[in-house]
């Protein structure tokens, strides 16, 4: 798929620091021939965890320069999907204004947790937003769910 031709996926949490951060960069790392990914939070917590960090470094990832960044940066900006992935985000918002489809997938927050904690997470991101986004289908997706 060119590049103009990629879609693009908005990630969102509530702190943009750790689930929604790590899924922005596997989804750019793995998927960049088809999908372009950026994450946010409704509540930023203005950094990245340095274990969302670390846990993506062990796999050849670089998120050294991530920034924890709020929805609001992107209120008017066009996505073909968007996926929560912590209940708190999905429940404060209900319905993305924009033009993308909506997904939850949940993930517990490592925040205050262990590496390894990260790493679990890390992992299962990988696995099912992946999964989730090789098997997309626009027309699939029912509004507002």
């Amino acid at each position: 798929m060119n590049s103009w031709m990629k879609r693009r996926v908005l990630i969102l949490c509530t702190g943009n620091s750790a689930r929604s951060q790590m899924a922005e960069a596997l989804v750019n790392h793995f998927r960049d021939a088809q999908w372009g990914a950026i994450s946010a939070g409704t509540h930023p917590a203005g950094k990245v965890h340095p274990f969302a960090i670390a846990a993506l470094k062990e796999i050849g990832i670089d998120a050294s320069r991530a920034r924890s960044k709020s929805i609001d940066e992107f209120r008017d900006a066009n996505f073909d999907l968007v996926i929560t992935v912590c209940d708190s985000a999905a429940e404060e918002c209900p319905l993305w204004l924009g033009q993308g489809k909506r997904a939850h997938i949940s993930y517990p927050d490592p925040a205050r947790g262990t590496l390894d904690d990260f790493r679990k997470v890390r992992d299962d991101i990988r696995r099912r937003v992946i999964e989730y986004l090789d098997s997309f289908e626009p027309e699939s997706i029912d509004k507002g769910k």
